[in-house]
């Protein structure tokens, strides 16, 4: 008999296109073969190329959407991205974790789209700190750690700093909150993707629930998203290679 597959649960944006946000977490999810469960926070106007507009939905329509699912299920990690305020943000994790006090939580945090719509602003210092001591990893690239301003020598947290893909491979940095490094070189870079960044934490969050550590869960998607960067020469990426 085929063993229960896993739960894990997906709290960001409503993209239509499905490029990016929770339809393409739900896609990540299928692709390893768990049950993707998801909670939507924004819905957005978009296609591949552009974000033309956001309507945000407040924290009670959001807890709506949470209550039944951690009621129903045993959801063992969660990823969150977009979402209008780091205020409302720890407000969601704290609910989570209330339900679930062993939950591991992946942090994405969505400033701005690739096209450069501009969804939320940075918290102060002590709000990020309170949310980052809650959270088992955050994956910022370059300009999200920048606005963010924190310490990488005094985490509260795991990060993954995604590197800035150019014309050149790009290196992401694991930083271990003891203080530890290690690096992720990519292999086959491949062309810039719609939801890429969605892809890697999603991946990330799969491999979670699927009991792996968190430095293989990193290897793995990391895997996994350059064969999504290289799987077409468009911004529509396959997770089907």
């Amino acid at each position: 008999m085929r063993a229960a597959r896993p739960f894990v649960l997906s709290i960001g944006g409503f993209d239509p296109s499905a490029g990016a946000g929770v339809l393409s977490d739900i896609k990540t999810y299928e692709h390893f073969g768990l049950n993707g469960l998801a909670v939507t926070t924004c819905i957005t106007g978009q296609s591949h190329e552009k974000v033309h507009d956001v309507h945000w939905l407040n924290k009670e329509q959001i807890l709506v959407q949470l209550k039944p699912l951690l009621s129903r299920y045993e959801i063992k990690v969660c990823k969150i991205a977009v979402i209008q305020s780091w205020a409302i943000l720890n407000e969601i994790i704290d609910f989570l974790l209330m339900n679930e006090p062993n939950m591991m939580i992946v942090l994405d945090p969505v400033y701005e789209s690739s096209s450069g719509y501009s969804f939320c602003s940075a918290p102060n210092a002590e709000l990020r700190d309170e949310v980052l001591s809650k959270v088992q990893l955050i994956t910022p690239n370059q300009l999200e750690t920048d606005m963010l301003g924190f310490d990488k020598t005094i985490l509260k947290c795991n990060v993954l700093l995604k590197s800035v893909r150019g014309k050149a491979p790009g290196t992401d940095h694991l930083i271990l909150k003891e203080g530890e490094t290690i690096s992720f070189e990519a292999n086959n870079l491949g062309s810039e993707k719609h939801g890429s960044g969605c892809v890697l934490s999603s991946s990330i969050a799969a491999q979670l629930a699927l009991g792996e550590s968190l430095l293989v869960a990193v290897g793995i998607a990391k895997e996994n998203i350059e064969n999504y960067l290289g799987s077409s020469t468009n911004l529509i990426g396959t997770l089907n290679t």
